[in-house]
């Protein structure tokens, strides 16, 4: 995920909105879609499988890597909004995470 860490670091970003800037809600998903990934790969280490959900999470959304960082950078200037665009997607990774461990230890549990 060396794009997206690059992208967050870059506080260069473009004043200008891009034509093809991809809409709040859609770029919080997106947020929210590379955590999951990026988790992923802390867990596995799988370069490859990271790679293919990433690419995977392009074509279902039907946007390119390069729309996605001309939107990040365009979204980054406005920092007190960006911080609570960061705010909400973590929210939802983190129910996300809480709801996969819920059914883990339900399925534990049945299997015991």
């Amino acid at each position: 995920m060396g794009f997206l860490v690059m992208a967050s670091v870059s506080l260069t970003g473009c004043e200008s909105q891009p034509e093809d800037l991809i809409d709040e809600d859609t770029y919080i998903d997106l947020l929210v879609e590379f955590e999951l990934i990026n988790s992923l790969h802390s867990e596995s280490g799988d370069t490859d499988t990271v790679l293919r959900a990433t690419d995977e999470v392009f074509r279902t959304y039907e946007i390119t890597e390069e729309q996605f960082l001309r939107s990040h950078e365009f979204y980054q200037t406005d920092v007190e909004n960006q911080v609570l665009r960061h705010r909400t997607a973590v929210e939802r990774v983190s129910k996300v995470h809480g709801e996969l461990n819920n059914r883990f230890n339900e399925q534990q549990r049945a299997e015991d």
